[in-house]
């Protein structure tokens, strides 16, 4: 049972920090959305989705503060290994969103056709 609202499924026990928040807050924007009952059905896709979210969110740490352009240590620059992790995590956060049902082009497929709360936090590829 979940802590913070026994309708939505548990996260597993490892899953903290940054991941556990986001845990929380997609779930009570889908449930927002009609599709709770959906919540233990999409279990899995949360899992997946939460670590991703979490990588992004570290990677574009990484990025924010070291760069895009980074020295290396034999002294040549190049790109910002975190800027491909950013890359790479930023579209499958998308996908697993649509997967979700939580994108605004697919908010309307849900049964009462409220528009999801996605501002900036939603735009991992940028």
């Amino acid at each position: 049972m979940n802590a913070t609202n026994p309708k939505w499924p548990s996260p597993p026990e490892d899953i903290e920090g940054e991941a556990l928040l986001e845990w929380d807050r997609i779930c009570g924007e889908i449930e927002r959305m009609g599709l709770g009952d959906k919540l233990y059905g999409f279990r899995a896709i949360l899992v997946v989705y939460v670590a991703e979210w979490a990588l992004w969110q570290k990677a574009k740490r990484h990025c924010d503060s070291e760069g895009e352009v980074v020295v290396f240590p034999n002294g040549i620059p190049g790109a910002n290994p975190w800027q491909k992790i950013r890359k790479e995590t930023g579209a499958m956060v998308q996908s697993l969103l649509r997967d979700l049902n939580a994108t605004p082009a697919t908010h309307k497929l849900a049964p009462n056709n409220e528009q999801l709360d996605l501002k900036q936090a939603y735009s991992p590829a940028s």
